[in-house]
């Protein structure tokens, strides 16, 4: 993976407006001296989603997501920094050098050469086996041909001998198609169907492999690389995404083939999860639907991935069904019953809770309850929560009074869980609100960084600001630390977002710094008062010497006084 110098990432961030960008994908409203508009990132009706032009941040106070022009772009398109800052680069004009370029591009271009290569031999004689096998499945040639499916021979090195004309052993292993054994690099994938795994621009970003021996696992994958990440693939995205904007719903498949058949079908609002649990990155791609129907295997397995599925995608408030396939798996559906079969199973469309319910009912009453509780408490929506219990209640035959306070009960035990950690959570909001004062005007920064022990920092992303802060003010560089989002970790980078959009009335800073401060030094103090008296008290025990314990205990309480 390339590296991209901080002088092209700040003439990127210089030249991109951040609210141009937001606005390709958000309706932004001005609201004082930023702009707010409703979060791309998750579902709301109230606008919390804000961006700074000055700052060129941007901060969702809803779902807590935020960064700048690069976080964006990332977040929007699910893509990798390297393919924002490229996005970026290439629409703004802006030159990266060629040496980091050809690094990431030549990714790529391997993969695209690997394809082509595997889907040559598939119609030649030796991979008719393969063919046949897939021909067998139900599939025509020119859906074949469309999804660029091939095969991969049985040679421990032809795929190498084949490309190392022109990629060294080095990029082939960095994108996963030959590995190193105890006799040098080997093919990866050998005598297997492959299926390559398009990003949008229909770039291969690495092949999954079905065995044509069933003694193998049935299926591989390339290993993940700085272009590939299973869990931030959609399969068939890039060739479904009209059709899913266009109608607003998505087909959700497990595998390649069932995927690969809606197509042939005429469903090309299919995706597939390439193989894994769906993940939340996954889930954030499915946005231009509001309508998702999850078509998973009926098996254990299937239906365990359909419960996972819908936790994750409740909290984006689609509308979530269930395709009740009778005992097939997709493909083999629409292969023994076509497209009428499946047209007809998608009319029997089940909601969500349809779905868990059925399940909950073979568990019991009790058991069904406490399976369902969970799935309640996701629903947000006041009116679905209210019609979900009432479902819940006439499908099981339990009063809705008692599924209410079944969810009071849990929603106490919470509260009292919540209250246990209120003192942390107090000192948190300190750090943050004197952090944000800091953000805002270099003398408090300045003087923050004088009077506070940052081993008293109690929050890891506090600690992390802060530190840098500390940096920039110890250096000659100017103090803007806006630009400080790109050398943080996510989770600090989102709260400086977040803090850096916050604006506090000049005449109150220094007063409400001076608070934050002394709150923090006193929490910090009394906490080794704390662990004083516990000694104190042990030492009472055994009837132990405690003078010296008492006069440091007074004179950390005369410090608390002085705080005051």
């Amino acid at each position: 993976m390339f590296m991209i110098s901080e002088e092209i990432l700040e003439q990127i961030n210089q030249k991109c407006s951040l609210p141009d960008l937001v606005t390709q994908y958000v309706h932004l409203k001005k609201r004082g001296k930023n702009l707010v508009g409703l979060c791309p990132f998750h579902q709301e009706k109230t606008p919390s989603f804000t961006v700074s032009p000055d700052k060129q941040l941007f901060h969702c106070f809803g779902c807590g997501v935020g960064g700048n022009v690069f976080s964006f772009l990332m977040k929007i398109e699910n893509i990798s920094f390297n393919e924002a800052v490229k996005t970026l680069a290439d629409s703004l004009n802006i030159k990266i050098s060629y040496q980091e370029k050809q690094r990431y591009d030549v990714l790529y271009e391997a993969n695209n050469e690997a394809s082509k290569f595997y889907e040559g031999l598939l119609f030649k004689e030796e991979g008719r086996h393969a063919l046949s096998y897939l021909t067998n499945r139900g599939l025509l040639e020119e859906t074949i041909k469309e999804f660029k499916l091939g095969y991969a021979p049985s040679g421990w090195d032809r795929l190498r001998n084949y490309l190392r004309k022109t990629y060294s052993d080095d990029i082939l292993f960095s994108v996963g198609l030959i590995q190193k054994g105890d006799g040098g690099f080997y093919d990866w994938i050998r005598n297997r169907i492959t299926f390559p795994v398009f990003d949008r621009f229909n770039r291969v970003l690495g092949f999954g492999a079905r065995a044509l021996d069933e003694n193998l696992p049935k299926y591989i994958n390339t290993k993940e690389t700085s272009i590939y990440n299973k869990s931030n693939i959609l399969y068939g995205l890039n060739f479904a995404l009209s059709l899913i904007k266009e109608t607003q719903e998505v087909i959700l498949t497990e595998g390649y083939m069932d995927t690969i058949m809606c197509h042939q079908y005429g469903f090309k609002n299919a995706v597939s999860v390439c193989g894994t649990s769906l993940t939340e990155n996954q889930v954030l791609l499915l946005r231009p639907a509001n309508n998702v129907m999850m078509c998973f295997d009926p098996d254990r397995a299937g239906r365990s991935a359909t419960e996972r599925g819908i936790s994750l995608l409740m909290k984006q408030d689609f509308n979530l069904y269930v395709l009740p396939l009778d005992g097939f798996d997709p493909a083999e559906l629409l292969k023994k019953k076509g497209k009428s079969g499946f047209s007809s199973v998608i009319l029997k469309r089940k909601e969500f809770f349809e779905f868990l319910i059925d399940i909950a009912k073979n568990k019991g009453k009790e058991q069904g309850i406490r399976y369902l509780i969970p799935f309640i408490e996701m629903q947000t929506d006041p009116i679905k929560r209210s019609l979900f219990i009432k479902r819940v209640s006439g499908e099981l035959f339990i009063e809705e009074e008692i599924v209410i306070q079944s969810l009071k009960s849990k929603k106490t035990s919470y509260i009292l869980e919540q209250l246990t950690k209120a003192k942390d959570v107090v000192q948190e909001e300190t750090e943050k609100l004197l952090l944000s004062l800091m953000l805002c005007d270099e003398e408090i920064a300045v003087w923050a960084i004088r009077e506070v022990n940052k081993g008293a920092l109690k929050n890891k992303d506090v600690y992390e600001i802060f530190s840098a802060i500390e940096d920039v003010i110890y250096s000659d560089a100017p103090y803007r630390p806006e630009i400080l989002v790109n050398q943080l970790s996510p989770s600090s980078s989102s709260l400086l977002s977040s803090l850096i959009i916050r604006e506090h009335d000049k005449d109150e800073r220094f007063e409400l710094a001076l608070s934050c401060i002394k709150k923090i030094k006193e929490s910090s103090i009394k906490e080794k008062m704390n662990v004083i008296m516990k000694n104190i008290k042990e030492k009472e025990k055994n009837k132990e010497d405690i003078k010296e314990l008492l006069s440091s205990y007074q004179e950390l309480a005369k410090e608390v006084s002085k705080l005051k």
